[in-house]
């Protein structure tokens, strides 16, 4: 999944074994979305609210568009209500923030703008996304291959890891032992002697 911001995260906690790849929102993405609202609006006092504030360098933001800005960090959406609050009480007039702020804003009937993100950023993050998909698919080709030749043999085979960690048994090792030794230790089920 490609996706960036609080989206990605939510992504993340809902489906953790989704592999995500997180579009890279930069400092330029912020300040174009900050010309357009000192284009569409008066002299107004933004609250800037980012899941990560490390791409934006507040100061040097304040400078070069001469607008009032506040910076607030949300790292997921229970938290952001109240940080629009805050900063609606500091005198915000206009929120500039990603899909799940714009999305807030309009149930609260608050002014937002959304920060786009470049297209070459999107580009690099589906590149990279379909890496991950390439590496992934030669991974479960590689564990099929690896269960396939386990359960040919007529003996009791399995693989395990540098923990002695099961990783991999086939259908005679599991009847041998009993139960299913994949995921268990080889010290759990096996005496060795001194």
């Amino acid at each position: 999944v490609v996706v960036r911001g609080m989206t990605g995260k939510a992504v993340s906690q809902l489906y953790p074994e989704v592999t995500r790849v997180d579009i890279a929102m930069s400092s330029a993405d912020v300040l174009e979305a900050l010309v357009k609202i000192k284009r569409n609006y008066n002299n107004v006092k933004v609250g800037l609210v980012l899941s990560d504030i490390s791409i934006c360098p507040i100061d040097a933001i304040k400078e070069l568009t001469n607008m009032d800005v506040l910076l607030r960090q949300v790292r997921d959406e229970k938290a952001l209500e109240g940080v629009v609050r805050e900063l609606e009480s500091e005198g915000c007039e206009v929120f500039l923030g990603g899909f799940t702020l714009n999305r807030l804003c309009k149930r609260l009937n608050i002014k937002a703008e959304s920060i786009l993100t470049g297209k070459e950023a999107i580009r690099k993050s589906i590149a990279e996304a379909l890496n991950a998909a390439s590496i992934l698919n030669r991974e479960r080709t590689r564990v099929s291959l690896l269960q396939t030749i386990l359960d040919v043999t007529d003996n009791v085979v399995f693989a395990i890891n540098t923990f002695r960690t099961i990783i991999r048994a086939n259908i005679l090792a599991n009847q041998f032992f009993g139960f299913d030794i994949t995921g268990k230790n080889l010290n759990d089920i096996i005496t060795f002697g001194d």
